[in-house]
C-alpha cells in the first residue's frame, strides 16, 4: 500500500509489519536477560560431549549450543537473572508486555485463527 506525501510516493507500513520489526529486538532482550551466557560453568561439564565436533571448522559463521534449563537448573536459580525474573516485578511486567504485544500483532488475524496471548506466553514459560 502507498500513499502520497509532498507529491513523493511512499509506501505505508501496517501495524503487523512494524510489531514484526520488534520481534529480533524481543528475542534479543529475552536472550541477554534470560543468563545462558554460561560464565562460570566449566567446559565439558555436561555428559553429553558436544555436537560441535560434527561441524566443520572453516568458514564457521556462527554455532551456538544450548543444553537446556535442566542441565544448569542449580546454576539459574542462583544467577542474577533468576533473582530478577522472579523475585521482582520485571518478570510480570515482561510478561504483560509480551502480551500485550502478541495480541497487537494478531489483530490482523481472523479471530477464529488467533491464539490467545497468555497461553502462547505460557508456552513459552515452560
Amino acid at each position: 500500500m502507498r500513499r502520497l506525501v509532498n507529491r513523493e510516493v511512499v509506501p505505508v507500513r501496517r501495524p503487523r509489519e512494524q510489531a514484526m520489526r520488534l520481534v529480533p529486538l524481543f528475542a534479543a532482550v529475552m536472550f541477554v536477560v534470560s543468563g545462558q551466557w554460561a560464565i562460570g560453568q566449566t567446559p565439558g561439564s555436561s555428559a553429553a560431549p558436544p555436537l560441535a565436533r560434527y561441524l566443520p571448522q572453516q568458514d564457521l559463521v556462527a554455532y551456538l549450543q544450548f543444553e537446556g534449563l535442566d542441565a544448569h537448573a542449580a546454576t539459574w536459580h542462583k544467577s542474577a537473572s533468576y533473582k530478577l525474573l522472579n523475585d521482582t516485578s520485571l518478570g510480570a511486567l515482561l510478561e504483560d508486555s509480551a502480551i500485550q504485544g502478541i495480541d497487537q500483532v494478531q489483530q490482523s488475524a481472523p479471530p477464529d485463527k488467533r491464539v490467545a496471548a497468555a497461553l502462547f506466553v505460557k508456552l513459552l514459560r515452560l
